[in-house]
């Protein structure tokens, strides 16, 4: 039988983990928000290209190839025509990974605090 002391105490070859200060936590929050605008900018032009082939084939009744999406738009939007919407997704998208990353990093932090030894014999799930 085991006592509570031996299931709590972490395992001799373990490195202790240090303690968070104020630079770690804007520095997940930045990860996150940074991430997330640029996988917003990124991916943009094909999220719009996605949502307009969408609609056009409801209403026109076919389908309509990336490139010939990619080429109308061009031709009657321009190249800014291709990040119509960015603005709306720039307010969202960095703002959820913003909040996600540090949770998420957090919740990682006091896993490991809390059950050393899950957290040593399951490292990739913490």
């Amino acid at each position: 039988r085991q006592t509570s002391s031996s299931t709590t105490s972490p395992p001799p070859d373990s490195k202790p983990i240090p303690k968070r200060d104020h630079t770690h936590y804007i520095s997940t929050l930045s990860a996150g928000v940074g991430s997330g605008a640029l996988a917003s900018i990124i991916c943009a032009p094909l999220d719009l290209m996605r949502t307009r082939m969408q609609v056009w084939g409801d209403i026109a009744g076919n389908e309509t190839t990336t490139k010939a999406a990619f080429q109308q738009i061009i031709q009657k939007e321009g190249y800014r025509g291709m990040f119509r919407g960015l603005g709306a997704t720039l307010v969202t998208v960095p703002l959820f990974w913003g909040v996600y990353f540090p949770l998420y990093d957090e919740t990682k932090y006091l896993v490991t605090q809390h059950y050393p030894n899950y957290a040593h014999q399951h490292p990739s799930l913490v």
